[in-house]
Formats: structure tokens, C-alpha cells, sequence
């Protein structure tokens, strides 16, 4: 029975991860159509989908380090 809860949180979390983030990169792209609509400009339509990736680029990298160190079994909650 415990099992069957872990796979069902775990195919949870995993389908809330997807939707967000496929929310999350539709909205960054809506928005970039949005300025190109609004000011024809194909440079600030290329800008504004750079700079919503970018941190999600730079931080990736650093985050996925710290989360491999650290150690759940030392931790207090």
C-alpha cells in the first residue's frame, strides 16, 4: 500500500513539474509575441525570449551541484 502512494505522489509531482514548466515557457513566449505584435521589432522579440531563459541557464548548472552535495540523512526536518 505504501508503494502505491510513493508512485502516485512521485507520477504527481512529475505531471505538475511538466505542466509547470511548459506553462511557464509558453507564457515567456506568448509574451515575447506580444512585444513583437506591439512593436514589430524582431531584435526585442529575440531579447526578451534570452533574457527568459537566461536564468533558468545560469542557475541550472549551480543548483543541480549543490543539490547532488547536499546530504538529506544530516538534515533536521
Amino acid at each position: 500500500m505504501k508503494l502505491k502512494k510513493a508512485t502516485y505522489n512521485l507520477y504527481a509531482f512529475l505531471v505538475g513539474k511538466v505542466v509547470s514548466s511548459l506553462g511557464a515557457t509558453v507564457y515567456g513566449f506568448v509574451v515575447s509575441m506580444y512585444i513583437l505584435q506591439h512593436t514589430g521589432s524582431s531584435l526585442f522579440f529575440a531579447i526578451n525570449i534570452l533574457i527568459s531563459f537566461l536564468p533558468r541557464i545560469i542557475t541550472s548548472p549551480i543548483v543541480g551541484v549543490l543539490a547532488d552535495r547536499y546530504s538529506r540523512k544530516n538534515s533536521s526536518y
